[in-house]
């Protein structure tokens, strides 16, 4: 899962392979929590249906239309499917978003695991500049640990803050 998330804090890493990173680091986060042998579509429907509604209309939109490009751009880049009824993500504008998306969706869900409130986590996902992504990858390059690790650290961190304050 480190080299998953470690796709954000790389600025020379391209967009599609930071998607790449996202989808295989929420695909394990289901995984480690179900087990199993589910489909990836199947995988994000579960991550979402975990959500309440207005964190999923504000990660996804439509989740059901965001989990559908997700997978058919998952399935694109990983086997080349070039079918014509495929929803695939196009150029920078379109990664770069779907990508914010697939990480706040991974903060928010790594948050509920430590215990912080939806409401709190949909915050810090969306926090003007990344906020808590970006503490987390100059954490991570200042005391050379993995970014996943840092990141709880700062989850766990807020949660503290947030009982005490």
């Amino acid at each position: 899962m480190d080299h998953a998330v470690s796709s954000h804090y790389d600025s020379r890493m391209n967009l599609q392979a930071e998607f790449l990173g996202l989808a295989q680091a929420l695909e394990i986060f289901d995984r480690r929590q179900r087990g199993g042998k589910y489909e990836f579509k199947h995988r994000l429907e579960n991550l979402f249906d975990g959500l309440s509604e207005q964190t999923r209309d504000r990660i996804g939109g439509k989740p059901e239309d965001f989990v559908r490009t997700v997978e058919d751009t998952r399935n694109y880049l990983v086997h080349y499917d070039e079918r014509p009824e495929r929803k695939v993500l196009h150029g920078a504008k379109e990664y770069f978003e779907a990508n914010r998306k697939l990480r706040a969706l991974l903060f928010v869900l790594l948050c509920k695991m430590l215990g912080i409130s939806e409401d709190v986590a949909l915050i810090g996902a969306f926090a003007p500049g990344g906020v808590l992504w970006s503490t987390v990858g100059t954490l991570s390059q200042r005391f050379h640990s993995p970014p996943i690790t840092c990141h709880l650290l700062v989850a766990a961190e807020l949660r503290t803050s947030l009982r005490c304050g």
